[in-house]
């Protein structure tokens, strides 16, 4: 179904930026004088952590939550501020100091869209920056130093917890927002990478341990016809057993495929915090440019859609899609000037054609799986779902 609405389509089309350096010149959170700033500064903690440098104060008061003012004033200024030191005191050391991620894959093409909360970390959140009671279980790390140790230990396959691997300005922000490779790809590539003298045997057991998250938990429907992690295995299996490398066409299809993951905020955290009265409700409700950064590229690449005829019909499927939609909104009103009813008028097209949820904490994309939004009965449909399959 098309968007008629000509009213609201000639103000899109006026606030859309077209040029994609453009567009990140004025967005991109992490090109500000104080993210620029913070991307050095870990940089340099990494080299001084490779080599074993000494503790500093420089390595004990490094926050990520730095690169916007007004979380520094919420969150580091507690005292000079007087603001709520219990809020503070919420902020877990994954936040701090945990390395941040915000786009993975190509937004200006990719036709499918994964778009969560925050990038998940498997350092638990109890693991604080300031002192606790011994008997509250919870647990403190005084510095980035201390913090990396433990992430190392905590965790097997998350690639961000080897500090010293990030030296260089060039490693953080490729990290953060990578346009050049889909996280599907990149595991994809790991997965071979990784492949030693294969068997039937060994193949058996791939793709079932954790390592590779996204494609386990999240894609492997989106590439076979019955679906299911099962049937994607024995895909990659018998191109692996039965053909060479160059003939791969599964596994090519994979890791060629144009999906986008994005993160509401890019801060790291076992869990969110979105809550009432919790500090990751108070990121959220800041609406900084770290926070609308995404919600812009959603809306831009819709944008795109509506006005481009050659631009493929993109899908979106949610994580916490009310908390989404509120940001998605400000930037509907704040930077294309729409009217509180017009904003209406155009997420009830989108949640109707484009925006789809998960119905429980199962993230298989599947068509079983992605429900219309808000929340109903109705899944995406069949055909809806396999022209997106072909798409990719």
């Amino acid at each position: 179904m098309a968007f008629k609405d000509k009213n609201i389509l000639g103000k899109l089309k006026k606030g859309y930026v077209k040029d994609h350096n453009r567009f990140m010149e004025e967005n991109n959170p992490w090109n500000t004088k104080e993210a620029k700033k913070q991307i050095e500064k870990f940089a340099e903690l990494s080299k001084k952590y490779k080599n074993e440098a000494k503790i500093s104060e420089e390595t004990e008061k490094f926050s990520w939550l730095d690169i916007e003012p007004k979380y520094h004033t919420l969150f580091k200024d507690s005292e000079k501020n007087k603001t709520d030191k219990k809020l503070y005191n919420q902020v877990p050391a994954n936040v701090h100091y945990g390395l941040p991620s915000h786009v993975i894959g190509n937004f200006e093409t990719a036709n499918f869209f994964l778009c969560l909360a925050n990038p998940n970390i498997d350092v638990v959140d109890s693991y604080k920056t300031f002192e606790h009671s011994d008997s509250s279980g919870k647990k403190r790390v005084n510095n980035i130093f201390e913090y990396y140790k433990t992430f190392n230990e905590v965790t097997k396959f998350d690639k961000s917890s080897y500090f010293e691997n990030f030296d260089t300005e060039e490693k953080i922000n490729s990290y953060i927002i990578n346009e050049k490779e889909s996280i599907i790809a990149q595991e994809m590539k790991q997965f071979l990478s990784s492949l030693d003298n294969p068997t039937e045997k060994k193949l058996e057991k791939i793709f079932n341990g954790g390592q590779y998250y996204y494609i386990e938990k999240y894609y492997n429907f989106l590439f076979t016809e019955k679906g299911g992690i099962a049937e994607f295995r024995k895909q990659i299996k018998n191109e692996i057993l039965n053909k060479k490398p160059e003939e791969y066409e599964f596994i090519d299809k994979v890791i060629k495929a144009d999906v986008c993951n994005l993160e509401l905020f890019p801060f790291r955290s076992k869990t969110p915090s979105l809550d009432e009265g919790k500090y990751g409700n108070v990121i959220l409700h800041e609406d900084t440019k770290t926070i609308l950064f995404t919600s812009k590229i959603i809306v831009r690449r819709i944008i795109q859609f509506l006005i481009d005829e050659n631009k493929n019909k993109p899908i979106f499927a949610f994580r916490m899609y009310d908390k989404w939609k509120s940001k998605i909104s400000q930037v509907l009103k704040n930077v294309y000037g729409l009217e509180e009813d017009e904003i209406i008028v155009f997420l009830t097209y989108c949640e109707s054609e484009l925006f789809y949820g998960f119905p429980n904490t199962n993230g298989a994309i599947s068509q079983k799986n992605l429900y219309r939004l808000p929340l109903d009965k109705y899944r995406i449909p069949k055909e809806t779902f396999s022209n997106l399959q072909n798409s990719l």
